[in-house]
């Protein structure tokens, strides 16, 4: 075969080659570590309630820069992760939205702190990008009864568990980036101070107790009425009894 014949086979091979390579470096990095790496927590704790947001923190970095038109950070060092994410908390918490009775409640970014992950070589923990767990804060209003959640910072599913304090997980559901969460009831649990004692199983059946006492005492008179009154009516139609003198007629 001739060169010339093989010209056009070289072209193409050589073609793919390169596009091969523009593809391996394309900037899918951002959605590459998404993928199956975000998981949202939210506590509710009487009066308090906590969220945190676990992910990858060179991830956030990107979509945080892309969010607000800047040009995308380069490699950072874990620590310096840390601090670039508290110092755009304003940024990040755009991308949430929190929900009492369907409406908006603004939560602070209380901390940004690594998630230790397993690694056998030191030199892999200082060049890969940190996991790490971003919590907020805030207060539960008085007298609400439900609780929703968004985040739009994501572009695959997530884990959204939501529970109370004092308790075991009360619903984990998969949501999409911005989708809602579906209302959870909060019910008389919000109604109790952070700080407060909830009461035993013995003192809610005193409670319970005392509570009939007083109902059936309060009732006692009525029923004291009505029992008179039910007398007084039987008696009424009671047959009196036969004399001496209508007895000896019969015979």
């Amino acid at each position: 075969m001739t060169t010339a014949a093989r010209a056009p086979g070289l072209r193409l091979g050589v073609s793919t080659l390169v596009m091969m390579a523009t593809l391996a470096t394309w900037p899918w990095e951002a959605a590459a570590h998404e993928v199956g790496t975000t998981a949202v927590t939210a506590t509710m704790d009487g009066r308090r309630y906590a969220v945190q947001v676990t992910l990858d923190a060179a991830a956030l970095v990107a979509k945080l820069d892309a969010a607000a038109g800047r040009p995308r950070s380069g490699p950072l060092a874990p620590e310096e992760y840390r601090r670039t994410l508290e110092r755009r908390a304003n940024e990040f918490l755009q991308h949430v939205t929190v929900l009492f009775d369907e409406r908006p409640s603004a939560p602070a970014l209380e901390s940004v702190t690594e998630v230790a992950t397993a690694s056998a070589d030191a030199m892999d923990d200082w060049l890969t990008a940190p996991r790490v767990c971003v919590r907020l804060t805030g207060d539960v209003p008085r007298g609400v009864r439900t609780f929703r959640w968004s985040y739009d910072l994501t572009f695959a599913s997530y884990a959204f568990i939501v529970k109370r304090a004092a308790g075991p997980v009360g619903r984990v559901e998969w949501l999409e980036g911005g989708q809602p969460s579906s209302p959870f009831e909060l019910g008389t649990p919000t109604l109790l101070s952070a700080g407060s004692v909830r009461p035993g199983r013995a003192a809610l059946w005193s409670a319970v107790l005392i509570m009939a006492l007083a109902i059936g005492l309060r009732m006692l008179p009525h029923i004291q009425i009505r029992l008179r009154s039910v007398v007084r009516r039987c008696q009424s139609r009671v047959p009196a009894a036969p004399g001496p003198l209508s007895s000896r007629s019969r015979v």
